[in-house]
């Protein structure tokens, strides 16, 4: 079948891989490969290698399909992962985890006789919580007299500088340096881990910054590209460069040529513990059974044909491993502002092999590149549940009640399920000591809700619960 230009929707904004492009078409994801470069990957399908990282759970699912087009020498098709999920909505766990699945692939790329151009995060997809590289262009065949992995030093910048200062609790810091590819400079990490350098100047920390990675450079750097640079150079130098560069390829002396070595150094990184907000507020499920299996109840009965659900505010995961495990949805995602329970319920669920997904961002102000989808788009589901959020939103941080109704229209295909809380922040150690404003109740709510959405549940299930369960207007 052959597709046309015409047809195709192209999945990256910025097309600048010299190997392929990838698009969708049809329900498809599917990558062309330009004529130029077709003998070399259909080499890398028939070494064996990406089937080998197919086998470890490495890399989606991909074959070479039957598929014809005038723009490339064949197609690839990759199985779909959903949902996307972008490196800043990772957690520490996360971002760990994903360091060590790109070493691996780097391990077994070199097994094959392959090096890679680069490594970044946005090259990586989490898939029943294990990172997937997915960045088929990235490979090519190791060059004469290079022997150091050449994305060494952007790893250095997206994976282990992050890690280094979030494990002593700069969460902050380390996941805006990993938004949009804005890496840390190496000035910047040499300067918090010894805090001396500051009192140098920017010239010559550079400059000592350079004579550190010179020799993983030169390890890097393949004979054509040497020779090049020799061009014109005195004998005396050529000779002392090109020494150098054999010692540094036989004795294996840099980070950038032992994988193994740096592989450890990322393993050995463990954050330091700080108790967060929310951190366990899921530790236990005694206190809220009867609410969720009311809930439960109520999404079987009335929303048998949802697949996908989101479940804003989930913490660790709690009601969403039990909407997995009782209900028809196939596949949720568990939301949280709160790293540390997103990453407590990650590394509980990482090895489950369920599809719950954690994501970890602000749902009313989240963090994105204006060329990339909203997480409403990438995470849009056939039910979006906010269970004991809404009046966190209204009444301690000042939301409109009309913009958060909003977000969730355009999280969800179909239905809604949200919690009401009459009583506001009202705790069971208040009492009857009710403080919230005079038009916060139910009927105010229910009159908002109805604007959005359909009522198909109304139910108080607890002292200061009330269930809402609605269908998207016009569905």
């Amino acid at each position: 079948m052959k597709i046309k230009k015409n047809e195709i929707v192209y999945l990256q904004k910025r097309r600048r891989d010299d190997v392929g492009e990838i698009f969708e078409w049809n329900g498809k994801i599917l990558r062309g490969i330009f004529c130029h470069n077709s003998p070399m990957v259909r080499e890398i399908f028939e070494s064996g290698f990406i089937g080998e990282l197919i086998e470890k759970n490495l890399f989606p699912q991909s074959w070479i399909t039957e598929y014809e087009s005038d723009d490339y020498g064949f197609i690839i098709e990759h199985q779909r992962i959903w949902p996307v999920i972008y490196p800043q909505e990772w957690s520490f766990s996360m971002l760990k985890d994903s360091a060590l699945t790109v070493l691996e692939v780097a391990k077994i790329a070199i097994k094959y006789g392959y090096n890679m151009k680069d490594c970044h995060g946005f090259n990586i997809l989490i898939e029943t919580n294990q990172p997937k590289f997915i960045d088929l262009g990235s490979f090519h065949k190791i060059k004469d007299g290079s022997t150091g992995w050449e994305p060494y030093q952007e790893f250095l910048r997206f994976y282990y500088y992050p890690l280094f200062t979030w494990k002593d609790g700069l969460e902050y810091i380390s996941k805006i340096s990993i938004f949009s590819a804005n890496l840390t400079p190496h000035s910047e990490h040499y300067i918090y881990k010894c805090r001396s350098l500051r009192f140098l100047s920017s010239n010559i920390l550079n400059k000592l910054i350079k004579i550190k990675f010179l020799a993983s450079n030169i390890a890097c750097i393949c004979s054509k590209s040497l020779d090049k640079r020799l061009i014109n150079k005195k004998y005396i130098i050529t000779v002392f460069v090109k020494s150098v560069k054999q010692i540094i390829n036989k004795t294996n002396m840099t980070i950038s040529q032992d994988l193994n070595r740096l592989e450890k150094i990322i393993k050995n990184i463990s954050r330091k513990e700080i108790n967060s907000q929310w951190k366990n507020y899921h530790t236990v499920i005694s206190k809220k059974k009867s609410r969720y299996e009311n809930i439960i109840k109520y999404i079987n009965a009335f929303c048998g044909d949802a697949k996908t659900a989101i479940d804003i505010a989930g913490n660790q995961g709690l009601f969403s491993a039990k909407v997995l495990k009782e209900t028809n949805i196939e596949k949720i995602i568990c939301q949280d502002l709160d790293e540390q329970a997103v990453d407590t319920g990650y590394k509980k669920h990482k090895k489950s092999g369920k599809n719950l997904y954690y994501v970890n961002y602000n749902f009313i102000a989240p963090i994105v590149k204006t060329t990339h989808p909203l997480p409403s788009q990438r995470f849009k589901s056939d039910i979006v549940i906010s269970l004991a959020l809404l009046h966190h939103l209204i009444l301690s941080q000042g939301f409109s009640v009309e913009d958060i109704l909003e977000e969730f229209k355009k999280y969800t295909n179909k239905y809604v399920c949200i919690e009401f809380m009459p009583k506001g922040l009202w705790r069971y150690k208040d009492g009857d000591n009710i403080n919230i404003p005079s038009w916060y109740t139910v009927n105010w709510f229910r009159e908002k809700f109805v604007k959005y959405f359909d009522v198909l549940k109304e139910e108080q299930i607890a002292d200061n619960y009330i269930v809402f369960l609605g269908k998207k207007r016009g569905h």
